[in-house]
């Protein structure tokens, strides 16, 4: 409950100098934090680390911390990547005729 001192003050505001940071990642980490990888059967490039988990539950949901030694907070799935089932049907049928000869016309 507020003292009436606090309540003649106005609402509580936070001090200036106290940033409000979101409890989610405000979009995909940069390029500095790929790496990539190769073998015989072909080139993968992912995020490493930290970033890569970060990108993982921003992907996928899950839980994580917001901030190191927080409370754990849920977050929803955001696919930013990827192709759905019908995309990829359409893109295999795109290959298919035209590697075929038979393109769409």
């Amino acid at each position: 409950m507020r003292t009436a001192q606090a309540a003649a003050r106005g609402p509580h505001l936070r001090h200036p100098s106290r940033r409000h940071v979101p409890p989610y990642p405000t979009g995909p980490p940069s390029a500095r934090h790929l790496r990539a990888t190769s073998d015989a059967n072909g080139l993968r490039v992912d995020y490493a680390g930290r970033v890569a988990r970060i990108a993982r539950v921003y992907q996928d949901g899950g839980v994580d911390r917001a901030k190191r030694g927080g409370a754990l907070v849920r977050y929803a799935r955001r696919q930013l990547l990827g192709l759905s089932d019908i995309d990829r049907k359409q893109v295999g049928e795109l290959l298919l005729s035209h590697l075929t000869g038979k393109g769409v016309r």
